[in-house]
């Protein structure tokens, strides 16, 4: 091979790289948007809008103050700060002071800041193992 050639990417790396890409694409609801309808992603969701349906993502979903998701949250990590009416399912939810929540959260970590205003069931879960422990 000589200094000139780039040396072409295995299918491992193009897999990786593919994964990595899926894990940072950005979903935005921008406010005054409305979805009627289901939300899924690969990446992160942040709503400003409103959202009438279910947001899953594999990665974080942020609903921004001022944003509204009327239906159930999805994914690994929900960092709230607007106002849900509906389950809310992660490994990490973080409730922020001015979000609005009805319905009830499931979490192996919870945090919640004053101010915020909860009307929900709180249901603790085991938090997952991670990769490579016995």
């Amino acid at each position: 091979m000589s200094e000139n050639t780039i040396p072409r990417p295995t299918p491992q790396q193009k897999k990786r790289k593919s994964e990595a890409s899926a894990a940072q694409t950005l979903t935005v609801i921008g406010s005054g948007m409305e979805i009627v309808g289901s939300l899924e992603s690969t990446g992160l969701v942040r709503v400003a809008g409103k959202v009438l349906g279910n947001v899953n993502a594999a990665g974080q979903v942020m609903v921004a103050r001022g944003g509204h998701v009327d239906g159930d949250v999805h994914a690994r990590e929900a960092v709230l700060d607007g106002e849900i009416t509906g389950s809310i399912v992660a490994e990490r939810v973080e409730v922020q002071a001015s979000a609005v929540i009805h319905g009830d959260i499931t979490a192996s970590r919870l945090i919640i800041h004053e101010g915020a205003v909860l009307n929900v069931e709180v249901v603790p879960c085991a938090p997952r193992a991670k990769r490579g422990a016995a």
